[in-house]
């Protein structure tokens, strides 16, 4: 490989110089990589806008499952008893303590009713696979994919597997759901066979606890009040209405329960950690990131305390939800319905204005009066250019997607200076921001010229650098492969 690079650098320096070969080499390659890989369901799956879309979608339908499965509960009297509190008063610091699925605590490991789908070749869509699995096991909730690490790290990237994991209701639909794949083979995706369908193995169920003036009944009524409005934005945001929040807020509990109540709910429902201010994609990042739950302290002394003043850490922990109230919004994906740019350019290229009320469609030379009526036919009768303009429109976001992945990170990590866990700021323009997403969008928008100026140092500095090492070893050795080829 360090040869290919070197006699490509040979080649061509003479010609354009030898940072701009080792430029070309390297945009060559990148897009010789998305050439092949584009062509792969595990392209379609990560980059591509119509499974960003699905994923979206399939968010959204989780939270309202969830929801009216959690509203059904409230009324059955599941979660009498409810306290996310740690009874034991000897135990005031913060620290992992043993806690229960069932009251006080009604914790949820996501671990407890999944089924893990591991070795899935690029030859398999995920949503082929979620799709014939929702409809041959009923409770299918929500799934989602990545990379398991593995003891293999270069024999994984080479085949690209990937894990799947498929949350149910409950553990009895997803064991049954395990019991019935013996039979997918027959009907399920091509590559079905490379595939092993387990259930995920449940991990102990634990929370940490909150430091002890979080547990001040000033800070439990704050607290109270500050829960309610998240579940109200969070709701209206995905779309589940008003009336879940009003069933929910509407009776009559003490500060407590209603806090109580309000935590577990944004947690099962929305994946939002209350005491951290984190929202999640799905229930197994949210475990990741946050663990299954945080616990107030609950002895008697404090119950009894008094505090008129706020500490440091109530004082972040206001702030930053507040800042996230603020900020907080749904995925910006780009549009599946004809709209925007990208229309307006494809129906410019196929109409040809002759006068004011004369139009023609450059696709079957058709005239038209109006131009709402040359729209119109070409939305109707040539709907199959349509559609494949918007692919094109897709493929070309996908693509960079993938191209700007690796390094988009590494800038981002470099052009933003954290100064606490909701504050930004940002290393070009010196401007704050309150949220990662705020700062990155500030980023994206405000500093493209900045982006594409790192992306190119990026291709030459690792080509480059590729290229003096092969240099170096080629001038240690005495002689490199005589056999020269191109890449």
């Amino acid at each position: 490989m360090h040869y290919v690079v070197r006699q490509f650098v040979l080649q061509h320096g003479k010609a354009i110089g030898t940072k701009e070969a080792v430029v070309k080499y390297e945009r060559y390659m990148a897009e010789n990589d998305l050439a092949q890989l584009q062509h792969t369901w595990l392209f379609y799956d990560k980059y591509h806008p119509r499974s960003l879309l699905r994923f979206h979608d399939q968010r959204i339908h989780s939270c309202k499952r969830s929801a009216d499965i959690f509203l059904h509960h409230l009324k059955d009297g599941r979660f009498s008893g409810l306290c996310l509190s740690q009874q034991q008063a000897n135990h005031l610091d913060t620290r992992c303590i043993t806690c229960s699925s069932e009251a006080p605590h009604f914790l949820l490991d996501p671990d407890t009713n999944t089924i893990v789908l591991s070795n899935i070749p690029t030859t398999v869509s995920f949503w082929d696979i979620f799709e014939a699995l929702s409809q041959s096991c009923p409770g299918v909730l929500i799934a989602n994919w990545s990379h398991p690490p593995a003891a293999d790290q270069q024999q994984r990237q080479q085949k690209q597997m990937r894990e799947m994991r498929i949350l149910f209701d409950s553990r009895n639909q997803a064991q049954a759901a395990l019991d019935s794949l013996d039979n997918f083979p027959s009907v399920g995706p091509v590559g079905w066979s490379t595939m092993r369908p387990t259930l995920a193995a449940e991990s102990d169920i634990s929370a940490a606890t909150l430091p002890v003036e979080m547990s001040y009944p000033l800070q439990i009524l704050m607290d109270e009040e500050l829960s309610s409005r998240l579940v109200t934005h969070l709701d209206c945001i995905i779309g589940l209405g008003h009336k879940t929040a009003e069933a929910l807020l509407g009776c009559c509990r003490s500060p407590q329960e209603q806090l109580d109540l309000n935590v577990l709910y944004l947690r099962q429902v929305h994946n939002f950690c209350f005491y951290s201010g984190i929202w999640c994609k799905d229930p197994w990042e949210l475990k990741d990131r946050c663990g299954l739950q945080i616990l107030r302290s609950g002895s008697g002394e404090i119950a009894q305390a008094v505090s008129c003043t706020a500490s440091v850490a109530a004082r972040a922990h206001k702030q930053r939800l507040e800042r996230f109230l603020e900020e907080v919004q749904c995925d910006n994906l780009m549009p599946l319905a004809p709209s925007d740019g990208w229309l307006t350019n494809f129906m410019e290229e196929n109409i040809k204005k002759h006068s004011e009320a004369k139009f023609q469609c450059m696709a079957c030379m058709a005239y038209f009066r109006g131009k709402e009526c040359m729209q119109k036919h070409i939305s109707e009768a040539h709907l199959a250019l349509l559609t494949k303009a918007r692919e094109e429109v897709f493929m070309v976001e996908a693509r960079a997607n993938y191209l700007c992945e690796g390094w988009l990170t590494e800038f981002m990590e470099e052009n933003m200076k954290q100064h606490s866990e909701a504050k930004f700021q940002c290393m070009a323009c010196k401007k704050y921001f309150r949220g990662q997403e705020c700062m990155q969008k500030h980023i994206s928008e405000a500093h493209l010229d900045l982006l594409t100026e790192a992306r190119e140092e990026r291709y030459v500095a690792e080509a480059l650098a590729n290229y003096l090492r092969e240099h170096a070893r080629s001038d240690e050795g005495g002689n490199v492969n005589s056999n020269p080829t191109g890449p």
